[in-house]
Protein backbone atom coordinates (compact mmCIF):
# COMPACT_ATOMS: atom_id res chain seq x y z
CA UNK A 1 0.00 0.00 0.00
CA UNK A 2 2.95 2.34 1.02
CA UNK A 3 4.46 2.28 -2.39
CA UNK A 4 1.05 2.22 -4.85
CA UNK A 5 -0.10 4.93 -2.90
CA UNK A 6 3.34 7.10 -2.83
CA UNK A 7 3.34 6.59 -6.77
CA UNK A 8 -0.15 7.85 -7.06
CA UNK A 9 0.81 10.99 -5.08
CA UNK A 10 3.86 11.23 -6.74
CA UNK A 11 2.43 11.08 -9.90
CA UNK A 12 -0.12 13.61 -9.86
CA UNK A 13 2.52 16.25 -7.74
CA UNK A 14 4.68 15.88 -11.25
CA UNK A 15 1.22 17.07 -12.65
CA UNK A 16 0.42 20.00 -10.83
CA UNK A 17 4.02 20.72 -9.70
CA UNK A 18 6.39 20.54 -12.52
CA UNK A 19 8.81 23.35 -11.17
CA UNK A 20 9.68 21.45 -7.89
CA UNK A 21 12.56 19.00 -7.81
CA UNK A 22 11.67 15.48 -8.23
CA UNK A 23 13.91 14.93 -5.00
CA UNK A 24 11.31 17.07 -3.65
CA UNK A 25 8.02 15.30 -4.86
CA UNK A 26 9.42 12.19 -3.87
CA UNK A 27 9.48 13.65 -0.34
CA UNK A 28 6.30 14.86 -0.43
CA UNK A 29 4.69 11.83 -1.66
CA UNK A 30 6.57 9.31 0.55
CA UNK A 31 4.75 11.98 3.86
CA UNK A 32 1.54 11.43 1.86
CA UNK A 33 1.90 7.97 2.14
CA UNK A 34 2.86 7.68 5.49
CA UNK A 35 0.16 9.71 6.59
CA UNK A 36 -2.42 7.42 4.81
CA UNK A 37 -0.76 4.32 6.17
CA UNK A 38 -0.95 5.41 9.58
CA UNK A 39 -4.45 6.59 9.30
CA UNK A 40 -5.45 2.99 7.66
CA UNK A 41 -3.74 1.50 10.79
CA UNK A 42 -5.50 3.49 13.07
CA UNK A 43 -9.03 2.19 11.40
CA UNK A 44 -8.34 -0.84 10.15
CA UNK A 45 -6.77 -4.12 11.11
CA UNK A 46 -3.59 -5.49 8.88
CA UNK A 47 -3.52 -9.38 8.65
CA UNK A 48 -0.76 -11.78 7.75
CA UNK A 49 -1.04 -14.08 5.43
CA UNK A 50 0.40 -18.13 6.22
CA UNK A 51 -0.03 -21.34 5.02
CA UNK A 52 -4.04 -21.67 6.81
CA UNK A 53 -4.70 -18.74 4.54
CA UNK A 54 -3.91 -20.50 1.29
CA UNK A 55 -5.22 -23.94 2.65
CA UNK A 56 -8.64 -22.04 2.85
CA UNK A 57 -8.12 -19.75 -0.28
CA UNK A 58 -7.56 -22.65 -2.32
CA UNK A 59 -11.30 -23.85 -1.13
CA UNK A 60 -13.07 -21.40 -2.06
CA UNK A 61 -12.02 -21.50 -5.61
CA UNK A 62 -15.62 -22.75 -6.58
CA UNK A 63 -17.25 -20.07 -4.92
CA UNK A 64 -14.72 -17.11 -6.34
CA UNK A 65 -12.24 -17.45 -8.98
CA UNK A 66 -9.94 -15.15 -7.68
CA UNK A 67 -6.71 -16.08 -5.75
CA UNK A 68 -5.75 -13.24 -4.07
CA UNK A 69 -9.45 -12.38 -3.46
CA UNK A 70 -9.68 -15.25 -2.01
CA UNK A 71 -6.78 -15.05 0.31
CA UNK A 72 -8.11 -11.81 1.73
CA UNK A 73 -11.90 -14.14 2.63
CA UNK A 74 -9.26 -16.74 4.02
CA UNK A 75 -7.57 -13.96 6.04
CA UNK A 76 -11.18 -12.27 7.15
CA UNK A 77 -12.35 -15.75 8.36
CA UNK A 78 -9.27 -16.73 10.29
CA UNK A 79 -9.48 -13.15 12.19
CA UNK A 80 -13.55 -13.32 12.54
CA UNK A 81 -13.69 -9.93 10.98
CA UNK A 82 -17.28 -8.22 11.18
CA UNK A 83 -16.83 -6.05 8.21
CA UNK A 84 -14.66 -5.93 5.32
CA UNK A 85 -14.12 -3.20 2.71
CA UNK A 86 -13.25 -3.30 -0.76
CA UNK A 87 -14.36 -1.72 -3.81
CA UNK A 88 -13.94 -5.20 -5.51
CA UNK A 89 -17.33 -6.27 -7.03
CA UNK A 90 -16.56 -9.63 -7.07
CA UNK A 91 -15.25 -9.38 -3.30
CA UNK A 92 -18.52 -7.50 -2.20
CA UNK A 93 -20.56 -10.58 -3.51
CA UNK A 94 -18.96 -13.64 -2.21
CA UNK A 95 -17.55 -12.10 1.25
CA UNK A 96 -17.95 -14.86 4.15
CA UNK A 97 -18.35 -11.47 6.32
CA UNK A 98 -20.33 -8.22 5.80
CA UNK A 99 -18.75 -6.35 3.33
CA UNK A 100 -19.11 -2.64 1.85
CA UNK A 101 -17.61 -0.35 -0.78
CA UNK A 102 -15.07 2.12 0.33
CA UNK A 103 -17.86 4.62 -0.48
CA UNK A 104 -20.79 2.95 2.08
CA UNK A 105 -17.72 2.23 4.69
CA UNK A 106 -17.22 6.17 4.45
CA UNK A 107 -20.89 7.05 5.13
CA UNK A 108 -21.10 4.20 7.72
CA UNK A 109 -18.20 5.81 9.57
CA UNK A 110 -20.01 9.20 9.63
CA UNK A 111 -22.96 7.50 11.35
CA UNK A 112 -20.83 6.36 14.31
CA UNK A 113 -19.28 10.19 15.01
Amino acid sequence: MFYLIGRAYKGVLRTVNQERSSEDLAAVAREMAWGCVRNMSEIATAVGCDGRDVWIAEKQKRLHPDYEDNLIIAASIRLGATLLVTNDEGLLRHAPVSALSVEDALKYLDTLE
